[in-house]
């Protein structure tokens, strides 16, 4: 008996978070529009040769070797 009445609450519970999550409008898929979009971070990546790369998160380039230890970054960040 106990274990029927545990059956039943389980699948209750599994229902009802479904079922929440159908109502919820952040769940689903996303679709970018440019066009109403402001995108203000932008990486760019530079291969500065011998196994060496120059990050640019917008603040100057940082440059970091690619063997897998790592590298300070700036503003206290680490690089991998």
């Amino acid at each position: 008996m106990l274990n029927r009445i545990s059956q039943v609450l389980l699948v209750t519970c599994l229902a009802m978070g479904t079922s929440s999550a159908a109502n919820d409008p952040f769940v689903g898929e996303w679709k970018l529009n440019p066009s109403k979009s402001t995108l203000i971070d932008e990486m760019k990546v530079e291969s500065v040769g011998g196994n060496k790369y120059a990050f640019n998160f917008g603040g100057g380039p940082e440059m970091i070797a690619g063997d897998g230890t790592d590298q300070r970054g700036g503003g206290g960040t680490t690089l991998l």
